[in-house]
């Protein structure tokens, strides 16, 4: 049973795999596939093709010059579907946009990212009482 499962969970995740080569790197269009088909234990192994598939386009030469093209349109959804378009014959450049859009959509906020640093930094801190006790000066 374990056996049959592991080969379900890898046959659909070299089926993820292919969607997203043959989407064009529609990340989100991939998502929602999959969740529209509810099946036990697939959303985990969705996100880890995702995570493989953002790891290696980030890895291409294209990838960079979408980036500044998507910078140069400020990120904007209408200027995002243009350039789509406009680089429809080229499946790797349309790629790369749809994973730094993706990136750029799922980074956090200049607040967010604040607060994680501060719960960072809080995670590997001393708690404040000993630190305090132990670093006073003798009166």
């Amino acid at each position: 049973m374990i056996q049959n499962k592991n080969d379900f969970l890898e046959s659909e995740a070299r089926q993820v795999r292919v969607r997203l080569n043959k989407t064009g790197g529609d990340i989100p269009g991939c998502r929602n596939h999959y969740l529209l088909e509810a099946i036990p234990g697939m959303q985990p192994v969705v996100e880890q093709v995702i995570r493989e598939f953002i790891d290696e386009t980030r890895n291409i030469v294209e990838f960079a010059h979408a980036q500044q093209e998507l910078e140069l349109i400020q990120y904007e959804a209408d200027g995002f579907n243009r350039l789509v378009k406009q680089y429809a014959d080229q499946p790797r450049m349309q790629t790369a946009l749809n994973v730094a859009f993706e990136i750029w959509n799922n980074s956090p906020g200049p607040e967010e990212r604040l607060r994680q640093i501060v719960d960072h930094a809080d995670s590997i801190a001393p708690s404040g009482s000993e630190s305090f006790t132990s670093c006073q000066a003798p009166t």
